[in-house]
């Protein structure tokens, strides 16, 4: 008490959740009494906080931090969308390259089987051409070999 009034704090009731009101019960000194002087059954200043007012500050600390986690989770999806996007891009490069792989390998595929295809009958004709000159040249059985 700093003595600047003849009424002192009878009670104080507590402060309703997110309230700014608040009701305090005021007593007066008795004449004649030295206001200077602390008063029996006077309720005292204190550094006490309503619990609100706490839970306020500590949510806003909570939602500060919350809220420093969203930006941060918000630059890692923009650096992880990025990358998705160089890999969509170096993907789509591979694929055209195993496009244009597949298509050598089929034209090398169909090369290969008129190789095959050009062989085998080169193979068949050179049978055919051998065994003709073999008649030519080689005797028959029990005769004399063919030829001028």
């Amino acid at each position: 008490m700093i003595g600047q009034s003849s009424w002192i704090v009878d009670s104080i009731q507590p402060t309703q959740y997110q309230s700014v009101e608040f009701m305090v019960r005021l007593r007066r000194i008795a004449r004649g009494q030295d206001t200077q002087s602390e008063q029996p059954d006077e309720l005292l200043a204190t550094a006490m906080v309503p619990d609100w007012l706490a839970e306020q500050k500590d949510a806003r600390l909570r939602t500060a931090a919350v809220q420093t986690e969203l930006d941060a989770a918000r630059r890692r999806a923009r650096r992880l969308k990025r990358r998705l996007s160089q890999r969509d891009v170096a993907l789509t490069e591979v694929r055209e390259k195993l496009v244009g792989q597949r298509k050598e390998i089929r034209r090398l595929r169909r090369r290969v089987e008129r190789a095959e295809t050009a062989a085998e009958q080169g193979h068949r004709s050179w049978r055919r051409r051998v065994s003709a000159a073999a008649t030519r040249v080689l005797p028959r059985r029990g005769g004399k070999p063919a030829g001028p």
